[in-house]
C-alpha cells in the first residue's frame, strides 16, 4: 500500500498516476472538495476496491438557525439524503472564524450540559476552517440530527445547537456518498474507516479522533 500524509498523495491507477496538492494550496471551495473526492478514489484504488462513490453534495447554513426548533431548511436537507449507503463527510468553517472561540464555547458546553461532544485535538496541529470528520455506514440522517443538536444529550456528536448557535459561525456540511447496491460488494468497516482516517489526516479537524 502506498505511504499517506498531508501533504500529498501519489498512487497507480489504471496505468496513470493520481497525484494530490496539499488543500491548502487549493484555489477554490469546489476543487477542494473534488480533491477530497479523488483522494478517496486515490485510496480506493490503492486497495483494489471496486465500490463506487457519488458527486460530492454541499449544504451551508448558519449556526444561528439552529436555536429554532427544527428549521424547515434542516428538514428538507436531511430529508433529502440517501439513508441506505456509507458516507465520508466534513464540517467546514466559512469563512474562517476565531478558533479559539469555538474551542472555549464546546469547553464550556461539555461542563455546563455534560453533553458528549468529540475530543479538541491539539490546536496547533489543526486547521482553522475544517471542525470534524466523520463517518456512517448508514442512517446518515439520524448523525447529521445528532449532529444539529436535535439528539440524544449523550450520544457523541457535535450537538451544535447548543454552543454554535450563539456565535456568528457558518458552516458548511460535505459529504461524499458510497454507491453500493445489493448486487455488489459492501463496504467493509474497515475500508470505511481507513477513507475517514486518509480524509482526516489531510484535513486536520479541531475535533475528533483517528486512528485505525
Amino acid at each position: 500500500m502506498s505511504e499517506f500524509n498531508s501533504d500529498s498523495i501519489a498512487v497507480e491507477r489504471d496505468g496513470g498516476i493520481v497525484s494530490l496538492s496539499k488543500l491548502g494550496h487549493t484555489p477554490n471551495k469546489k476543487s477542494v472538495i473534488h480533491e477530497i473526492q479523488e483522494h478517496i478514489i486515490a485510496t480506493m484504488a490503492d486497495l483494489n476496491t471496486n465500490n463506487k462513490i457519488a458527486n460530492p453534495v454541499s449544504f451551508s447554513f448558519k449556526c444561528s438557525d439552529l436555536l429554532d426548533p427544527k428549521p424547515d431548511k434542516f428538514t428538507k436537507f436531511i430529508k433529502g439524503i440517501n439513508n441506505l449507503c456509507p458516507i465520508i463527510y466534513w464540517f467546514e468553517i466559512s469563512p474562517i472564524g476565531d478558533k479559539q472561540s469555538i474551542i472555549d464555547a464546546i469547553d464550556t458546553c461539555r461542563k455546563t450540559n455534560d453533553f458528549k461532544v468529540p475530543p479538541t485535538n491539539d490546536t496547533e496541529e489543526t486547521s482553522d476552517n475544517i471542525l470534524y470528520v466523520g463517518k456512517v455506514r448508514n442512517n446518515f440522517k439520524a448523525r447529521v440530527s445528532q449532529h444539529l443538536g436535535y439528539g440524544y444529550s449523550k450520544t457523541w456528536s457535535l450537538q451544535l445547537r447548543h454552543w454554535a448557535s450563539g456565535l456568528d459561525l457558518n458552516l458548511t456540511l460535505n459529504y461524499i456518498q458510497f454507491n453500493n447496491t445489493p448486487d455488489e460488494n459492501k463496504l467493509g468497516d474497515i475500508k470505511l474507516a481507513i477513507y475517514e482516517q486518509c480524509v482526516a489526516e489531510k484535513l486536520k479537524p479541531i475535533l475528533g479522533k483517528h486512528s485505525l
